[in-house]
């Protein structure tokens, strides 16, 4: 019994994370997280429309004119590394899934 009790407190205690963690964090720890996801120093980023999920906090970001979808995943006292998808190449165009190595794998996903 003690432990099905234990269970359920520890399961209740991982809901709503992500809603806390963005309320929590400060815009120079996700500029951090990201500056590492995409390659630039944490001062070129902006950070906007935060938003606290269950589980992550999703986010978009600026960098030298290039515009990123972002987000990290968020339990009980840790949270991930940020990952983000490049929107567009800061020219309003469209970031391009083509890559110069192309493998079997990237083939057969149609990204090459």
């Amino acid at each position: 019994m003690k432990r099905v009790i234990i269970l359920g407190l520890l399961s209740f205690a991982m809901v709503g994370c992500g809603t806390i963690d963005n309320q929590i964090a400060t815009t120079q720890s996700i500029q951090s997280k990201t500056a590492d996801a995409i390659g630039v120093t944490p001062g070129d980023i902006k950070i906007f429309n935060r938003e606290g999920r269950m589980e992550s906090v999703h986010y978009e970001a600026m960098a030298h004119g290039a515009h990123y979808r972002c987000y990290y995943s968020t339990a009980v006292l840790f949270g991930s590394d940020a990952l983000c998808t490049k929107m567009d190449d800061g020219k309003g165009k469209h970031a391009s899934h083509k890559s110069k190595s192309c493998n079997a794998l990237l083939s057969a996903a149609g990204r090459c």
